[in-house]
């Protein structure tokens, strides 16, 4: 198991965060090309793809908070499946996220 500053210091880790924000895309790709996105759905697409780094980083804690039970080691050394696994698990709450951003600040 990862101490919360092994995890935190992972915030910074550039080949994870360039890793996922590859699979940020990928998500955002992979969303819009369902054959029923909601609006919210390609809101957030249009979000990611204008700010791949923003969501990435949202995304990469949501999936070290996801595996705070697995070493630094596994989480580093997971494979390009698994961290895309685990991103497309979390989009679901940043569409949310991003939802509520946008009603927070007016929009639709």
């Amino acid at each position: 198991m990862a101490a919360y500053s092994d995890l935190r210091n992972l915030f910074n880790d550039s080949v994870l965060r360039n890793r996922t924000q590859v699979a940020i895309a990928v998500s955002a790709h992979d969303l819009a090309e369902t054959a029923t996105p909601t609006d919210d759905d390609l809101a957030w697409v249009a979000k990611a793809l204008g700010d791949t780094v923003g969501e990435a980083n949202k995304a990469l804690k949501f999936v070290l908070a996801e595996n705070k039970d697995a070493s630094v080691g596994a989480i580093t050394g997971a494979s390009d499946a698994t961290l895309q696994t685990n991103v497309d698990a979390v989009v679901p709450a940043l569409v949310t996220a991003y939802k509520a951003e946008r009603a927070a600040a007016g929009g639709v």
